[in-house]
């Protein structure tokens, strides 16, 4: 009979708890509900305090358009749903569950001016793989208040990758060579597109802070991250890189690319060292995930002085976690470092992607040790922390990245902070 009563009291304290909780969320209309990917999100994987907006633009050019997804604090007034179907460009080749990915944002919503300008973040996606295969990343940052623009590179999308054979697309000149000249490039671009849609007149007026600014990239992308933090390649690295291998691997095809990527970054010849820095002085902070460092090298890595988190798997099986992730943390000379290592995750376990995409590409999207959800919680919270101390100098989220506020089990953790 005791427990009979236990349960009793307990279901009348659940039950006043929630008339308490009730009035209190109450007077709080219109603010977003502080929610994670799982009950268990630590502090900065929780939604941020502004709604997020999103619209698609793209940078016009005759030979090399850049498709653009931005998103940034929005206003909402009639406290709608953040709701929203990005679209990845494959209508013609793919299934409407295919080609549209869901998404937790509000289309093309009023922006959120009143702590403008915001700081910039740029994203740039893996080798073959779409800007938006990682929304929950994105949508999250801009609900801590930056604004952030999410880029396709022409030749290594999703698309591109669809319609090139293998052998093309890896070969000697092929799309995934020429992309270490193209993505650096790409993403000054997109900074220089930046600074014309804050200016006086122009479409989001003083809403980007471009004197705050980060790139963060996964894979390739976070290759594309370095290069414009300061990192060279270096093909006297790679060679010796390559004549170790136990198997081929299609970066050696760079080798016998020189000449053709000294064009394409407008050089008389050859470099014979170090390649020429492709570093855009705007540039504060990078993040790069899952990252080959392998045409860089330790003295390729060296001239990166800004702040630099790197994140991975450490039994990455395409990238190395120790000739990747690891390699940064240990080559940069920035003074700020953080390293975060997924022990035992692998190299996708930042995908994301549609329900379809993740059941009909079950091992790519998923991982075989890490739920993809806590990964990501996990991604959202060290990312917003760093770039909230790196770029606002916000003193506890700087304190959320001391090693010792860092509990996590199944981490590698360091960090030059303290």
């Amino acid at each position: 009979m005791k427990y009979v009563s236990r349960f009793v009291t307990f279901v009348a304290l659940i039950f006043i708890l929630m008339m308490l909780v009730v009035p209190i969320q109450a007077v709080e209309p219109g603010v977003p509900e502080p929610l994670g990917l799982r009950p268990d999100a630590p502090t900065y994987a929780l939604h941020g305090p502004y709604w997020v907006g999103t619209m698609e633009m793209v940078i016009e050019d005759p030979d090399r358009p850049l498709p653009l997804t931005i998103w940034y604090p929005a206003l909402n007034p009639d406290n709608l749903e953040e709701a929203v179907d990005y679209d990845i460009g494959l209508g013609e080749m793919l299934p409407p569950e295919l080609n549209l990915i869901p998404g937790h944002a509000l289309l093309e919503a009023e922006a959120d001016m009143q702590q403008a300008p915001y700081p910039l973040v740029i994203y740039s996606p893996s080798n073959t793989a779409s800007r938006l295969w990682a929304v929950y990343y994105q949508e999250h940052l801009a609900s801590y208040g930056f604004v952030v623009i999410a880029v396709d590179h022409p030749g290594t999308s999703v698309g591109d990758y669809m319609m090139t054979e293998d052998e093309d697309y890896y070969a000697p000149n092929g799309n995934s060579i020429e992309a270490r000249a193209y993505r650096p490039q790409d993403i000054t671009r997109v900074l220089d597109y930046a600074e014309t849609l804050t200016a006086t007149g122009a479409m989001l007026e003083g809403m980007i802070d471009m004197e705050h600014v980060a790139v963060t990239g996964w894979s390739l992308g976070g290759y594309g991250a370095l290069a414009v933090a300061g990192a060279q390649m270096d093909f006297n690295w790679l060679a010796d890189w390559c004549a170790e291998l136990p198997a081929y691997d299609s970066l050696c095809n760079l080798l016998e690319s020189g000449e053709h990527l000294a064009e394409l970054m407008n050089l008389d010849a050859i470099p014979d060292g170090l390649w020429s820095s492709m570093r855009d002085e705007r540039v504060d902070a990078i993040i790069v995930m899952a990252i080959d460092t392998a045409s860089m090298g330790s003295d390729g890595l060296a001239p990166v002085e800004v702040p630099v988190m790197a994140i991975g798997g450490t039994a990455d099986n395409i990238t190395n976690f120790e000739d990747g992730v690891q390699s940064v943390y240990d080559g940069v000379t920035s003074t700020t470092r953080v390293m975060v290592g997924f022990e035992g995750g692998d190299h996708f376990i930042f995908g994301g992607g549609s329900p379809v995409w993740k059941e009909l590409l079950f091992d790519v999207l998923s991982d075989k040790v890490w739920d993809m959800d806590r990964v990501h919680d996990l991604t959202n919270h060290f990312s917003t922390a760093f770039l909230l101390d790196v770029l606002k100098d916000d003193t506890e989220a700087h304190a959320a990245l001391l090693a010792e506020n860092v509990p996590f089990p199944g981490l590698i953790y360091e960090t030059t902070m303290k």
